[in-house]
């Protein structure tokens, strides 16, 4: 009895201690490979640099755009339609109106040296009323309304039934921080009548529908003359 029990106790040691030296190397070979540091790559793979044209960009809070911690440009370096922060463009439906950071004896002037420089002459001034209306302007009228540059060639000469005269009226008004600019455009056109031969007879003036888009391209070209100032 005593020989099987000593065969037993040997056989069971034998056991335990094979169990300890393959378990003992697998825990080592598990925290080698934790140690490795970064998988290099086989002699014959390239591996590409890092492109830094495609970094995400930085994330800009609100509240660091309002405390002035980042600036907040507009981005302008093709020069079309340029912001200011001097002259804005403002618009409530049809209606647009200039919004200037500047109170209205300071802009009385450059209004008028604008008008001059367009060599068109002011029929009305009333500083008091804050109104300016420029003379009538001879145009000859292309057929989508007349680009700017038509407008100011004065011409004399006009071709038959295309002949107009075109005013442009500005009231500026004070504000509580600076000044709004109002525009309104009118133009008349001459207009021949047809007589029962099919030839022109006498003409008339008539005047023509309300232009939201020519007071509109006036006031940007207003906007950018104040502007550079």
């Amino acid at each position: 009895m005593s020989k099987y029990f000593l065969i037993l106790v040997l056989s069971i040691l034998l056991f335990l201690s094979g169990c300890s030296i393959f378990g003992g190397n697998q825990k080592d070979a598990y925290k080698k490979s934790r140690a490795t540091g970064n998988l290099e790559a086989p002699p014959e793979l390239v591996i590409p640099e890092t492109d830094t044209n495609y970094k995400v960009p930085d994330v800009v809070r609100a509240s660091e755009v309002g405390n002035g911690s980042r600036t907040a440009g507009v981005a302008t370096a093709s020069g079309v339609v340029p912001e200011y922060e001097s002259v804005t463009l403002e618009r409530d439906g049809q209606l647009r109106w200039l919004h200037v950071k500047a109170a209205p004896e300071q802009i009385w002037q450059p209004l008028v040296n604008f008008w001059q420089q367009q060599e068109v002459k002011l029929e009305e001034t009333d500083r008091a009323l804050g109104i300016m209306r420029t003379e009538w302007i001879k145009s000859v009228r292309a057929e989508n309304r007349g680009k700017i540059s038509a407008l100011f060639s004065k011409a004399l000469g006009s071709i038959a039934g295309a002949e107009l005269k075109e005013q442009y009226k500005i009231r500026v008004e004070r504000v509580e921080d600076g000044s709004n600019i109002y525009l309104t455009y009118q133009a008349t056109e001459k207009v021949f009548e047809e007589t029962l031969s099919g030839e022109s007879g006498p003409a008339h003036w008539q005047m023509r529908p309300a232009d939201p888009e020519a007071e509109a391209e006036m006031l940007v070209r207003i906007q950018q003359y104040i502007a550079k100032l």
